[in-house]
């Protein structure tokens, strides 16, 4: 019912036209329209509920999150993008397979536990992922408020730069010049991994068209970071309130510095992109513009 409401064009004055066709006059039983006759796109066809911009916006969050590929097809999590109700499970993904990996309650004696395993572990036993370790919750969760530590001590105008252009998407503020350079730098990474599949398919003669999923994700996140850098350019001459706006994220930044030694999910969701787990517990955390630090469990 949800995703009926945001992607129907008539909340923003469109109407599609033929949706549905008849396909017994006498008993009058209608079907989808899947070919058997033209459809019209009319805009403007009545007062609208919603702005185009804003309807737009959401068809194209739509598309980005489709792009997500659930990790396996017997059981599959979350395929929205980060919007699970744990962050962890949309950046935790298993070293060995590939698959991303699932939080689990084990209980034995009357005592909970929570761990995280992989997916295709859980769901195929050692078929297809033989070699993927179990971790503990709060292991894991201990590991990565190390590595946000460690990025802030190794490279910390980065880290700056990117805790700042998150928080400024998060509070859906316009960015500046700190966060162009940090989406010019993702724009980057995206690019060296299209180059690296195209030499990929050379390598192995596959063709280009084998990895024709990757590249269109690629590709939509690109767009994205253009668009996004493209918006900020353009307010960037008519922000006001930029001082109110930078306090504000000062304000978050020594928040959430205070609390250096606590775990975060909407640390995880702004800054992590990826969180590979490898046999004996090795971590690899990767966060905005490609910053990879090493941890284990």
């Amino acid at each position: 019912m949800i995703m009926n409401m945001l992607s129907n064009e008539r909340y923003c004055g469109d109407a599609i036209l033929q949706k549905s066709v008849t396909i017994d006059c006498i008993e009058k039983k209608r079907k989808k329209n899947t070919g058997e006759a033209p459809m019209y796109y009319v805009q403007n066809n009545h007062p609208a509920i919603i702005d185009r911009v804003t309807f737009n916006k959401v068809q194209e969050e739509l598309a980005r999150r489709k792009t997500k590929t659930p990790g396996s097809a017997k059981s599959s999590i979350t395929s929205t993008g980060k919007y699970s109700r744990y962050a962890l499970t949309d950046v935790l993904i298993c070293g060995n397979c590939g698959t991303r990996y699932r939080r689990v309650t084990w209980s034995r004696n009357g005592v909970k536990r929570i761990v995280w395993r992989c997916i295709s572990r859980l769901d195929y036993g050692k078929k297809y992922c033989s070699d993927s370790p179990t971790i503990m919750e709060d292991k894991l969760q201990q590991a990565i408020v190390r590595a946000v530590n460690k990025f802030n001590e190794q490279d910390n105008a980065t880290y700056k730069a990117l805790m700042k252009a998150t928080i400024s998407e998060a509070l859906g503020l316009d960015g500046d010049s700190e966060e162009v350079d940090m989406l010019e730098r993702k724009i980057e990474a995206l690019n060296n991994k299209m180059l690296a599949l195209v030499n990929e398919s050379v390598i192995s003669g596959e063709g280009i068209e084998a990895h024709e999923s990757e590249f269109m994700t690629l590709s939509q996140e690109t767009e994205l970071l253009k668009q996004r850098i493209a918006a900020i350019q353009e307010s960037a001459a008519r922000d006001d309130g930029e001082q109110n706006r930078l306090e504000q994220i000062q304000a978050i930044i020594a928040e959430r510095e205070s609390k250096c030694m606590e775990y975060d999910d909407s640390i995880v969701r702004q800054m992590v992109e990826c969180i590979k787990v490898y046999p004996g517990g090795r971590l690899e955390i990767i966060f905005g513009g490609g910053y990879l630090v090493e941890e284990t469990v």
